[in-house]
């Protein structure tokens, strides 16, 4: 992640792509993770650099109207330059900047305002989106998951968060995608919700992945193994 590091301070998807940049959100838990837990302050300036780019970058906003349901005047952070700001991405960037320690921060707030705004009516999100023309848009499991993720980062619990943690309830599964359920198995576990099925769900999921032998569903599949006990949950030190 270093060696990737802009000097701006953001952090793309990879050493051959710059951008989009929104990976600078997760750069910032890992590094402060690992401080926290090593007490190896290696990477303090690439944090604070990082979040120096969080703070100064945001989604495009625009005056509220009648297409669209949510509120179009609240900024979080965008998957790509120049563009709306998301649920996903915004709920990375809560739990990072949470984790480096700017709970109190106005855009910390103001992210969390938006996240909360595109819950649908259900109890899940989806992309970000809640009404568009007239239609309610349907939740989808993933992105439920990791907005549960950032809401007990930053120690929401509401009967709006009760709402979405049954959605996910109602959800878990191996018939959904392997991603989708690791991410309601973390977004429970953070609520201390973890399934009891989980276990075995996810040991269901693995026979099916394994020979494909994809990172990124392997690491999923893991983190949501150890879920319970995962420091990406945690504000407070470990220790």
């Amino acid at each position: 992640l270093r060696s990737i590091q802009a000097p701006d301070g953001s952090v793309g998807v990879s050493s051959s792509q710059a951008a989009p940049k929104w990976p600078t959100a997760l750069a910032i838990s890992v590094w402060t993770l690992w401080q926290r837990i090593t007490e190896d302050d290696r990477f303090q300036s690439e944090t604070e650099n990082a979040v120096q780019w969080a703070l100064s970058n945001q989604g495009k906003t625009a005056p509220r109207g009648d297409l669209v349901g949510h509120d179009t005047t609240l900024r979080g952070w965008s998957w790509a330059a120049d563009t709306h700001a998301w649920l996903e991405p915004t709920a990375y960037f809560i739990a990072g900047l949470i984790h480096a320690g700017y709970d109190q921060h106005p855009r910390t707030i103001e992210a969390i305002r938006l996240v909360i705004d595109r819950q649908l009516p259900q109890g899940g999100f989806n992309y970000g989106n809640t009404i568009v023309l007239g239609q309610r848009l349907v939740p989808h499991i993933q992105p439920t998951g990791i907005s549960l993720l950032a809401l007990a980062t930053a120690r929401i619990d509401s009967q709006r968060v009760i709402r979405s943690i049954e959605y996910l309830q109602s959800s878990f599964g191996s018939a959904v995608s392997t991603a989708s359920c690791c991410f309601a198995a973390m977004g429970l576990a953070a609520f201390d919700r973890y399934p009891e099925s989980a276990q075995t769900v996810l040991q269901q999921l693995y026979e099916r992945e394994k020979k494909h032998q994809v990172t990124y569903k392997l690491a999923v599949l893991t983190l949501a193994q150890q879920a319970k006990r995962s420091v990406l949950l945690r504000t407070e030190d470990p220790s």
